[in-house]
């Protein structure tokens, strides 16, 4: 093959890969092919990983919905009950529940709402919980739900760490970073080509709508990326350690000789499903109950003591863990569907009663958040859709559709324009950066901030500098630009 003819064969390959920007003479064009590189290796580790949360965040919003299909006339009573007919005492709901599980121990329970009937958790000698539920007006047990038996905790399980634990934890963390640059760079390409001169007749409409949909969601992957963060193990125990170094006041008894446990702690140990405490609470401290020798108070009376408080109904009450546990009642933003904290994290709280004396033993609720703890909680609180009810939930569930949308139609463009001849097609191009200082700041802050972005970011340069390029066969295989 003569000189000419590879130039040829180089040129109609650029062409083919770049949409005829002839990069390598114009250095915002060879941005443009940079960015475009970065993409495409960036979507190998996000694409997965985003089409599984939004699958899985997507059930894990509509849970409730999904269990009340699968179980009709276990979660909600009859609507012909009299508006006037009060509620039995909540000992007497437990003692039905415990009468018709024998076998089982009440660790907590969540107040009806409306004709939501009330729920009972119950645990064997496994620890396996039920979520037993009782008609509030008749005492009667409606039936019950294994929630670990469901396939929505699969889904929540999944959506937090893939089911393996910190490792599978940290993929998500790395797939998050990798999903903001992702769109920053789908940004740049979308307004970058708005500008150029190319033929938009020759751009394929899967091309196009990939544009439109991705300018659009783009803006709901950042904001559900970055409210998701604080739950991830790195960065978010990293926040949570930050925000204590700094004085903030995140933990309720942090400075509390007797404190025994924290109140995520408690929560796991009381209560179905796989979803975290709130992100404030779950690292608060629990106080002790001062074992004088008299009688638990009971529930009812936890119940009121917390009432006088000003705590809004209905409340989620976990049980005493032992002699010197407590009665925690809480205005809950997790259990209860509809409910006032469910809707407006504002009023989360959570009051501590000594289960002898009845005293209050400790308060702690949302005009006690540090500042980044309100931040972190309204912004989980619009990520999980649950802010404004159903307006927030179609919203979420739009971005999430988005998303998948993204997540097919970037593959498909990629299968379109792949070589007969093997290899990945992917697109090349190299980050000048040293022509561009503000592009390489700006990397040097985003690894900064997102620490687990910046090691690997290291990791993919190096390999990319002293394996990559050194050898011939992988360079082709990643058309990897070497001039």
């Amino acid at each position: 093959m003569t000189i000419n003819e590879n130039l040829g064969q180089e040129n109609t390959d650029l062409e083919s890969i770049n949409n005829k920007l002839e990069y390598e003479r114009n250095p915002k064009e060879g941005l443009f092919a940079a960015f475009w590189r970065w993409h495409f290796f960036a979507s190998i580790i996000v694409i997965p990983v985003f089409a599984m949360l939004a699958i899985t965040g997507m059930i894990h919003m509509f849970r409730f919905d999904i269990w009340n299909l699968q179980h009709p006339g276990v979660m909600y009573n009859s609507s012909s009950v009299p508006a006037s007919t009060t509620f039995q005492p909540i000992e007497n709901q437990a003692s039905s529940a415990l009468a018709a599980h024998p076998d089982l121990k009440v660790t907590g329970i969540v107040e009806p709402l409306g004709n939501r009937n009330t729920r009972i958790f119950m645990e064997d000698a496994e620890g396996t919980f039920y979520d037993v539920y009782v008609n509030p007006f008749t005492g009667k047990v409606t039936g019950e739900i294994v929630p670990s038996h469901e396939f929505t905790d699969l889904a929540i399980r999944l959506h937090g760490n893939l089911t393996k634990g910190k490792f599978g934890d940290g993929i998500i963390e790395l797939a998050a970073c990798w999903g903001i640059v992702m769109a920053l760079t789908g940004y740049y390409m979308y307004f970058r080509q708005r500008k150029s001169r190319v033929n938009y007749s020759v751009i394929s409409k899967t091309k196009n709508r990939h544009a439109l949909v991705g300018f659009v969601a783009g803006f709901g992957i950042l904001f559900l990326v970055v409210s998701g963060l604080p739950w991830t193990g790195f960065w978010g125990d990293t926040l949570q350690t930050w925000a204590a170094g700094k004085g903030f006041h995140i933990s309720l008894w942090g400075a509390d000789p007797g404190a025994s446990s924290d109140f995520a702690t408690a929560l796991k140990k009381s209560t179905s499903g796989s979803q975290p405490a709130p992100w404030a609470l779950g690292e608060s401290q629990l106080p002790k109950s001062n074992d004088s020798g008299l009688p638990s108070i009971g529930l009812d009376s936890a119940i009121s003591v917390a009432e006088k408080t000003g705590l809004e109904h209905p409340y989620l009450v976990l049980l005493p863990d032992g002699k010197e546990g407590v009665y925690s009642v809480m205005a809950d933003s997790w259990s209860v569907p509809d409910g006032p904290a469910f809707k407006d994290v504002s009023k989360e709280a959570v009051v501590h009663v000594d289960q002898y004396s009845g005293e209050i033993a400790a308060t702690y609720g949302y005009d006690d958040y540090s500042l980044p703890a309100k931040l972190v909680d309204q912004g989980v609180s619009l990520h999980e859709g649950r802010k404004l009810g159903v307006v927030t939930k179609v919203t979420s569930s739009a971005f999430c559709l988005g998303i998948l949308f993204l997540c097919v139609t970037g593959p498909l463009m990629w299968w379109k324009r792949r070589p007969r001849e093997g290899g990945l097609a992917a697109p090349r191009g190299k980050m000048p950066f040293s022509n561009s200082p503000l592009l390489a700041i700006t990397l040097i802050v985003l690894g900064f901030v997102l620490p687990l972005f910046g090691a690997s970011l290291i990791v993919v340069l190096l390999i990319d500098k002293f394996l990559i390029r050194r050898f011939s066969k992988l360079s082709d295989l990643l058309n990897t630009k070497t001039a």
